[in-house]
């Protein structure tokens, strides 16, 4: 209520930008269509992974699969177990840019939370695992008792493992379907009793034009962005009735560090695809979430915003 009264179209978009720039994964994102354009080799290693193992023998395949078991932030790169030099220089470049784009999220997180603090807002970070669903309910209680209520939830986790599915993996599935689809599940069942408690409450489900749409090579991203458009309006229909609202938006091309690295060639063909010539921004995605997190959207539920500049109509 005090966020509210002071400065609610502020913060409000303050709080989605921070929510937005610190997505695992991109939205909009479909770079499998030009898989010429994606490395594939990527090999940073936590140092918690590699610490008294003997793994200098593993295979590329092992590294990629231990990597995605422990998922730790403090890299490190084992490049003894790529005997192609090349390879290894390629993967020690992946390893310090995963290293840059940490540090950056960590510095833009801080910059936030100063700007609220400085508008007199109580700001406060929290550390999960949103695909696991006890650690998503314990980190909920710790929220509703530093607060007292919530009033908004955005579902914004997310990952690509884009392939072929004649060449998809199970683990790229059960990964993707995981943290994108079934986090979204873990919030909003440990908000559900929190809202339909306070009678009033916004989820907003950060979907993408492929969950519309699909797309070639994403079957896994597309399924788990459709499965986040039919939860929300499932949970539109469920909770309407004690004044929570539910709503999805389905970002299309966003420019973001991620698609950033596409070259100019790929990234042009895209914009001819858009009726307004050019891609998103994090803020175009932000403002929707604002809106629909504001009392500025009370009458509108069970909805998806498509935020892609024309391309999906």
């Amino acid at each position: 209520k005090e966020i509210a009264h002071r400065h609610p179209v502020g913060v409000l978009r303050a709080f989605c930008s921070l929510m937005l720039l610190t997505l695992l994964g991109v939205c909009g994102y479909m770079g499998a269509s030009h898989p010429a354009k994606m490395k594939t080799v990527s090999l940073p290693i936590a140092r918690e992974t590699i610490s008294g193992k003997a793994i200098s023998g593993a295979s590329i395949e092992e590294v990629r699969e231990e990597l995605e078991k422990q998922r730790m932030q403090e890299i490190e790169l084992l490049s003894s177990v790529i005997a192609d030099s090349d390879a290894a220089q390629e993967a020690k470049e992946s390893a310090l840019n995963q290293k840059t784009q940490i540090a950056a999220r960590m510095e833009r997180e801080a910059q936030i939370h100063a700007i609220m603090e400085a508008m007199g807002v109580k700001a406060k970070g929290y550390a999960s695992n949103a695909a696991n669903f006890e650690d998503t309910a314990k980190v909920v209680e710790e929220i509703h008792k530093d607060f007292g209520r919530i009033d908004i939830l955005v579902n914004n986790a997310g990952i690509t493992r884009d392939g072929l599915m004649m060449r998809m993996t199970e683990q790229q599935w059960d990964m993707v379907l995981t943290v994108n689809l079934k986090s979204a599940f873990n919030f909003i069942h440990a908000v559900t009793p929190i809202m339909m408690k306070q009678k009033c409450g916004s989820i907003i489900n950060m979907a993408s034009v492929v969950g519309v749409s699909g797309n070639a090579g994403q079957c896994n991203y597309s399924a788990s962005k459709a499965g986040m458009i039919g939860l929300a309006k499932s949970i539109a229909k469920e909770l309407g009735s004690r004044g929570v609202r539910a709503n999805a938006i389905a970002p299309g091309f966003i420019i973001t560090d991620m698609t950033a690295a596409l070259s100019d060639e790929v990234k042009a063909e895209w914009a001819k695809q858009i009726p307004l010539r050019r891609g998103g921004t994090p803020e175009d995605v932000a403002n929707v979430a604002t809106f629909l997190a504001s009392d500025l959207s009370s009458y509108v539920t069970g909805q998806v915003i498509h935020c892609c500049g024309g391309m999906n109509m």
